[in-house]
């Protein structure tokens, strides 16, 4: 049998085209950060924030998209001021 495209999740879509977590704006001085990604249909992905590359933590569970493609935006704030912030994104 045949899972439907429109309906369930496709590792093969994930796989060929992972997720690219572009940083859209930021200002360390006000500590606020504008993120997007495109998510693939039925994946809840998880967002991770680090200060030095060393230390992660992930705290905000995504909820997985609804549309085969779905425009994500994530508005984030941290401590400020800072020079430095990084993410990541997990399935």
């Amino acid at each position: 049998y045949a899972l439907s495209f429109w309906t369930e999740p496709t590792p093969l879509a994930l796989a060929k085209f992972p997720p690219r977590l572009e940083v859209l704006s930021a200002t360390p001085a006000s500590g606020t950060a504008r993120l997007h990604f495109l998510a693939p249909l039925g994946f809840p992905f998880t967002l991770g924030r680090s200060p030095d590359l060393t230390d992660w933590s992930d705290q905000s569970a995504l909820p997985a998209a609804t549309a085969i493609w779905e425009d994500r935006y994530v508005d984030e704030q941290f401590a400020a001021p800072s020079d430095r912030r990084f993410w990541r994104l997990s399935y």
